[in-house]
């Protein structure tokens, strides 16, 4: 049986896109993971997956500074990549450690590891280096999954060198892949865009949705309207700072519930401002797709203006509202438009603006009723969604690569 080594500078919990294929390929070849723990939530997630798959090998690289000679080694790396980037520019090595300190240490750790599989997936823009260079080394194919426009994403410091640094990256090493996938046409178009003549050899656009056994018949509600928001952090720049004072002018109507691990600091500079909001700890997976069903509306809450990925994707949560049968309040970025309007009765678009998002909510109430009266049928109309539709693109792919090699 053919073998598929995962890779990924995150880990299973966080992110879902990684774990659906996982689930998918294990069913026909033998799977590895190699991905990274954290020493936070995310941790508890993983161990309980491994503990529920004993035929899959699951390998975990701290991330933290134990043990101290990794981090240091690879921090230096960092530092030290950072400081002569002006001179090597173009120089993939010194471009990968400088964006992401994680990649040197699974790179490490793939140099290490005796060549046991026949394909090699990986997930997040800091697996990318680890996974070309070892495809070259021996000589095995390798994929790479595009879930985010990384060059678009929100980068603290030095964000012009930074998107220099990713656009060079996926410039040179995605034209090399046997696979590439990406996450939903305005992310595919856009990277088309950026890689001028050097063109992608088996592009695959797969959304982000989610099994449809992961979710439940919807839940009648009555009294207040009940919205929800999730994602892996409840904190800044998500949108909520723009939502939340406008929800809170309709309390006596409306209640939202934030799912995540809450950031304390936003929670003292913002949410303890407001009663409108609660907050529910992570949840995995299948647990937070059983917990939407009590839900009447999902917020979709991207803010595109500061972050071009959140202006291009469409996330998780928007498959997770329309397979649960929510009705969904997006705000109105490219990639959210284009689900909104090629899915008509599913939910409704809003600017991120005051007003906008007044009339709205106001909108809602009104037609309450309605869309609860309707829960239903955007709950069936969710199963088109599936990723088991999705799926048999990804199959396909991959069988098609291991058959050549």
């Amino acid at each position: 049986m053919k073998r598929i080594l995962f890779i990924t500078t995150a880990n299973l919990a966080t992110n879902p896109r990684l774990w659906k294929e996982l689930m998918v390929l294990k069913e026909k070849y033998t799977c590895e993971f190699v991905g990274f723990s954290f020493n936070n939530w995310s941790d508890e997630i993983d161990l309980k997956y491994g503990s529920e798959y004993s035929n899959i090998d699951f390998t975990y690289i701290s991330a933290t500074r134990k043990p101290f000679l990794h981090w240091f080694f690879s921090t230096v790396s960092q530092i030290v990549c950072k400081s002569i980037y002006f001179i090597f520019e173009y120089n993939l090595l010194v471009n990968a450690y400088a964006s992401d300190k994680r990649s040197f240490l699974l790179n490490l750790y793939l140099l290490n590891k005796k060549p046991t599989f026949d394909l090699i997936v990986a997930h997040n823009f800091g697996a990318l280096y680890p996974a070309w260079r070892i495809s070259k080394k021996r000589n095995i194919p390798f994929a790479f999954d595009v879930e985010d426009y990384h060059p678009g994403e929100l980068i603290a410091k030095n964000n012009r060198v930074e998107k220099n640094r990713r656009t060079i990256l996926m410039q040179k090493l995605l034209p090399e892949a046997a696979c590439v996938s990406f996450a939903g046409r305005p992310i595919f178009e856009k990277m088309e865009s950026i890689l001028s003549k050097n063109s992608i050899r088996n592009p695959l656009v797969i959304n982000n949705c989610f099994p449809k056994g992961d979710f439940v018949e919807p839940k009648v509600t009555e009294g207040k309207i009940k919205m929800v928001w999730f994602s892996q952090y409840i904190t800044d720049k998500r949108g909520l700072e723009e939502f939340i004072p406008v929800l809170e002018g309709f309390k006596r109507n409306l209640s939202i519930t934030l799912v995540g691990s809450l950031r304390e600091d936003f929670y003292r500079r913002f949410l303890s401002n407001f009663s409108v909001s609660e907050i529910k700890a992570s949840l995995p997976q299948i647990e937070l797709h059983s917990y939407l069903s009590g839900f009447d509306i999902g917020l979709a809450s991207e803010i595109g203006s500061i972050d071009e990925n959140k202006q291009l994707a469409v996330s998780n949560k928007i498959y997770a509202y329309a397979q649960a049968g929510l009705f969904i309040l997006a705000t109105d970025t490219t990639g959210q438009s284009l689900f909104i309007k090629s899915n008509p009765g599913l939910g409704i678009l809003t600017k991120s603006n005051k007003d906008e998002i007044y009339q709205s909510i106001k909108h809602i109430i009104q037609n309450i009723d309605e869309i609860r009266r309707t829960k239903s049928d955007r709950f069936e109309n969710g199963k088109k969604l599936a990723w088991e539709n999705e799926s048999t693109k990804l199959l396909k792919a991959i069988d098609k690569i291991l058959e050549r090699n």
